[in-house]
């Protein structure tokens, strides 16, 4: 077996012997609803998912540029609570099948689109997730940049070694990629296990 062989299958998902791409392509781990062992999540761990997510610094951004607009402090709140409102139903429609079923997104697309056109719901909502997750770290980068500024006032004398059309300099480069070598373990376990 070649070096390069054995390399792609080291990427490869383990799955049973002998079986074509088609057929891999129908039934995996993936595509199969989640074993009774892997669903550990109760009630408390859904509402701490949705704090989790409304009380983040996307969220106090959001305020704090409708104040710099002009509103108050409680008329930005009210417009977020509105807005959280407005999409709540949506998301929890869209994620009722999973909840009650125990079956992931693919799967669920595939009854609306088909399985052909499911591949382009997955595929667009893996590319929002990788655009969202590079948004959140630029802010995260941000964040450290603060971080260490607080605590080492020099971080402020790395000089700059990129080029000028990069639009991003070394030291911000840097607490971008501290924030993200940070947050890496976060999607190493599995989900059941957090």
């Amino acid at each position: 077996m070649s070096a390069i062989r054995r390399f792609i299958r080291k990427l490869e998902v383990d799955h049973p012997e002998g079986l074509s791409h088609t057929e891999l392509f129908l039934n995996n781990d993936d595509l199969r609803p989640v074993p009774l062992q892997n669903r550990t999540w109760k009630h408390w761990n859904f509402i701490a998912f949705w704090v989790a997510d409304c009380f983040n610094i996307n969220t106090w951004m959001i305020v704090s540029s409708m104040v710099t607009g002009g509103l108050s402090w409680w008329q930005a709140w009210i417009c977020v609570w509105l807005g959280y409102g407005f999409v709540a139903p949506f998301i929890v429609l869209n994620a009722r099948p999973g909840a009650i079923h125990h079956i992931t997104f693919p799967v669920v697309a595939r009854t609306s689109f088909g399985l052909w056109g499911s591949l382009w719901c997955t595929f667009n909502r893996g590319a929002m997730a990788c655009i969202w997750y590079g948004v959140q770290a630029s802010i995260g980068g941000s964040c450290v940049l603060v971080l260490l500024r607080s605590m080492w006032p020099s971080v402020y004398n790395i000089p700059n070694h990129l080029p000028e059309s990069a639009g991003i300099t070394t030291r911000d480069f840097m607490c971008f990629f501290l924030f993200w070598f940070i947050s890496l373990p976060a999607i190493w376990f599995p989900i059941h296990k957090m």
